[in-house]
């Protein structure tokens, strides 16, 4: 304990050395909980009953993320390092460490990923995680299999990391690991100007998110909703970006070879790219590159707008071409006609199966977005049109929130793949009573499913203490998600902070 004690009390001598440097001394970064008794009616297992539970949350930041970064004018190496933060949550009797890279010391632990539990093991002699994972059931799930593929132990720990719980002894390494963010040698500042990335160049084209009325900042299993990206293959790849800048245009040339080989064994690679900055707001970009390791060209246009319509209304187009020849030429366009906010979290109501109606990161507006494969041969186009709003419908019905989207990955076959969501959310206050409901709604070929839900209660009749009464039900004849649900109703007191 003394040692714990006195390596902590040199980090924070150490920290207070450097100004800039993130913070290590520990602090309580959340110390919350609450207790609860419900009576609940469970309509479909015809059981009825009292519940008691509770929850306690504790907090300890180790190091909070800091940065340091050098400055300078006229020909300067500009450096700019990041730490990540380190820190471990009690709850429930367990410990949840966020912000670091994991290890296992060879123990199994059980993770949550895509609604399915894997055991991880981490191979001590390879320092990575095993590329196999079995589920609860003995199933196994390699990493070839997942979309996209990780390419590193790093991306591995990363689709877990989010919901990885353990115990404290398990976890190894430097917990809020540094990174360097920035590596760049300027020649000249300024309207014009001229630099050189010293970090390992980034080849590709394309990626990114684009922002639309549903699904918008989001990835998952249910819909296209990320623009394709495309790069020259060069294995191990190591090089520089050059950079100019002008007040028309900016300009970038990558240039990398495979690292340290012998002359026979040598490839190379280079991206070159311009984005045209030509009227506020609108961007024109157009690029290619190549690699003597495939010897394939690479090609990319994109074109993204954002036209302020008057105060409140705008719209938000973009279009993405991208081309690896021989292999594949993608077409990928998307049109925000919006208003409000965006990247919203509404919390529609979810069906019985944990599944999501209308999801979050919603925006004020209605989209469409479309992605095809030119090369593919079945020619399928997959779709995406959503429309939110939390905004307009607030000066007639306060208190609502709408969102509707259709997905499908596959226009010619929309008959047979379309899936098509709906949901409405109602909160507001009258007086001491808080009221509201949730609908949600799914169909695709010849199934349907509605989720419905309401609560009413009150904050104000006892301090610290919530009173309600909630039910939740479900109409799921062609079980989608699990079958009919007669539901739950529960009557509830929460205590809290």
């Amino acid at each position: 304990m003394k040692k714990i004690v006195g390596i902590i009390a040199a980090l924070a001598l150490a920290g207070a050395v450097f100004a800039d440097a993130p913070s290590v001394a520990p602090v309580v970064a959340e110390f919350d909980g609450n207790a609860k008794l419900e009576w609940i009616a469970d309509l479909d297992a015809e059981t009825t009953g009292m519940k008691n539970s509770t929850e306690a949350k504790f907090k300890i930041k180790f190091v909070t993320e800091g940065t340091k970064a050098t400055e300078g004018d006229g020909l300067w190496g500009e450096l700019e390092i990041k730490a990540g933060n380190w820190e471990i949550a009690y709850g429930e009797g367990d410990a949840v460490v966020t912000g670091v890279k994991y290890g296992f010391g060879g123990q199994p632990v059980e993770v949550d990923w895509k609604g399915n539990t894997y055991e991880v093991v981490w191979d001590a002699e390879a320092d990575a995680p095993k590329d196999v994972y079995k589920d609860k059931d003995g199933n196994e799930i390699t990493v070839a299999e997942w979309d996209p593929a990780p390419t590193s132990p790093e991306e591995v720990m990363a689709y877990f990391a989010p919901k990885t719980v353990m115990e404290t002894k398990k976890v190894l390494g430097v917990p809020g690991a540094p990174s360097v963010e920035k590596a760049v040698i300027h020649f000249v500042d300024g309207d014009f100007s001229l630099s050189m990335n010293i970090k390992k160049p980034d080849l590709s084209f394309g990626g990114g998110k684009p922002t639309l009325a549903t699904k918008s900042d989001r990835a998952d299993d249910k819909g296209p909703v990320v623009f394709p990206k495309v790069e020259p293959t060069l294995t191990n790849a190591n090089g520089f970006t050059l950079n100019l800048g002008t007040s028309i245009a900016d300009v970038e040339f990558a240039f990398a070879d495979n690292g340290e080989k012998k002359s026979g064994d040598k490839e190379f690679a280079f991206k070159l790219g311009a984005t045209l900055k030509l009227v506020e707001n609108l961007n024109i970009f157009g690029g290619v590159a190549y690699s003597t390791e495939e010897e394939k060209f690479v090609a990319a246009a994109k074109v993204d707008y954002k036209y302020e319509i008057d105060d409140t209304f705008y719209l938000k187009p973009a279009v993405l071409f991208t081309m690896k020849n021989d292999v594949s030429t993608n077409l990928a366009a998307a049109i925000l006609f919006g208003w409000g906010a965006e990247n919203e979290e509404p919390g529609f109501v979810k069906f019985f199966d944990d599944a999501e109606s209308v999801p979050d990161k919603c925006s004020n507006g209605v989209s469409v977005f479309v992605n095809t494969d030119l090369k593919d041969d079945d020619k399928k186009t997959s779709l995406l049109i959503g429309a939110y709003d939390s905004t307009l419908i607030a000066s007639v019905l306060p208190g609502f929130k709408v969102g509707v989207q259709v997905a499908t990955e596959s226009v010619k076959d929309f008959s047979d793949e379309f899936l098509f969501d709906a949901a409405i959310k109602y909160s507001n206050t009258f007086g001491i009573v808080k009221l509201s409901a949730d609908f949600g709604l799914e169909m695709a070929k010849d199934v349907n499913t509605i989720v419905y839900g309401a609560e009413i209660g009150t904050s104000e009749l006892i301090q610290n203490t919530d009173l309600y009464v909630n039910y939740k039900g479900q109409a799921d004849g062609d079980s989608i998600h699990g079958g009919d649900k007669k539901g739950k109703v529960t009557v509830g007191a929460k205590i809290h902070f």
